[in-house]
């Protein structure tokens, strides 16, 4: 496996541009590097690099309930990338939109525990949004409750743990929250996001045992090179 094969880039999309978060919440335009604010042209470059698969987070759809699904099929259909989407709250009609194409739902906590299990896709990528390794949301439970809650469904195979204090930020990974997720979730596929710094993080992970790794800024910024995306873990 090429290091490229066990990162996922992260498009963050806002009126229609890719974006920059900031700590999950403050959000500008790409500007500089080799990226295009144009996310079908951004993730066409991603394909041309080798990526199979990106993570799309659609804010329009997370923040105001309207979300750019046209845009998101467009993508898949254009580059043939697998795409996991994160869109805010998904419903059984959202759902059907992208039952037959290489889009995947990133269901977060409050929807996953609303949605009838008859309704719940085969398919998706439960996530979990922290700070200060506390679950974020509306549920009444505490992290290690909601871990708790999930490590014996078998309806959910892989899991997305986000550290949003770590989103955009150049801190490093949060390794307590990996460990303590993996500790909690045996067999389950572990996605970590937040904080990712360079190629040695990226390393860091694969040792610990973390599945994939979402990566956004590195990438942007050039931390981590084409070369290293190249090279065999």
């Amino acid at each position: 496996m090429k290091i490229l094969e066990y990162i996922i880039p992260v498009i963050d999309v806002k009126g229609e541009k890719a974006v920059f978060s900031d700590k999950g919440h403050f959000y500008e335009k790409i500007t500089g590097g080799f990226f295009s604010e144009n996310p079908i042209e951004l993730a066409s470059y991603l394909k041309e690099l080798g990526f199979r698969e990106i993570f799309i987070s659609d804010l329009d759809g997370i923040l105001h309930q309207k979300p750019n699904l046209e845009l998101v099929k467009e993508i898949w259909y254009r580059t043939g990338l697998k795409i996991m989407l994160d869109l805010g709250v998904w419903d059984a009609e959202k759902i059907g939109m992208i039952e037959y194409t290489g889009i995947k739902p990133v269901i977060a906590t409050e929807t996953f525990c609303s949605l009838n299990i008859i309704n719940l896709p085969k398919n998706f990528v439960l996530c979990i949004d922290t700070r200060d390794e506390k679950l974020q949301g509306n549920l009444p439970l505490k992290f290690q409750e909601f871990l708790d809650l999930i490590k014996d469904s078998k309806n959910v195979k892989e899991v997305l743990i986000i550290d949003l204090d770590r989103v955009s930020i150049s801190r490093g990974p949060n390794l307590k929250l990996c460990v303590f997720a993996l500790t909690k979730l045996v067999g389950k596929k572990i996605i970590y996001g937040g904080g990712v710094r360079n190629f040695t993080d990226v390393m860091t992970l694969r040792k610990l045992g973390i599945h994939k790794v979402l990566v956004g800024s590195a990438l942007y910024e050039g931390r981590i090179s084409q070369r290293e995306l190249k090279l065999e873990i």
